[in-house]
């Protein structure tokens, strides 16, 4: 499995929350050998905006929904404890794990 996660389910890692073990259970879980990132270019940015009018996301849940369908493939999952995320997200076709449902 390939996990996208988004702010909302890394901090849970750092900061004991009700989400803390659900989240550590998906980093663990999905954790095999890296982890890396995504450069946010003048593309991703254009594609967050266009996500972020068509599904009434704020900027930064924009920018994590248009970089995790970049990179989507039949093995990423997007990890998110944001409603409004989640609910996006599986709209375009991702994979979900809303933490917080």
């Amino acid at each position: 499995m390939i996990a996208y996660f988004d702010t909302s389910s890394v901090v849970p890692l750092i900061v004991d929350e009700a989400s803390t073990g659900l989240c550590s259970r998906m980093w663990n879980d999905s954790i095999v050998s890296e982890v890396d990132h995504i450069e946010v270019t003048a593309e991703l940015a254009r594609e967050a905006g266009e996500l972020a009018e068509a599904h009434g996301l704020r900027n930064h849940d924009a920018v994590h929904l248009a970089a995790a369908a970049a990179v989507a493939d039949g093995d990423l999952v997007l990890v998110t404890s944001d409603s409004d995320l989640a609910s996006a997200a599986a709209t375009i076709g991702l994979a979900v794990s809303n933490t917080n449902a």
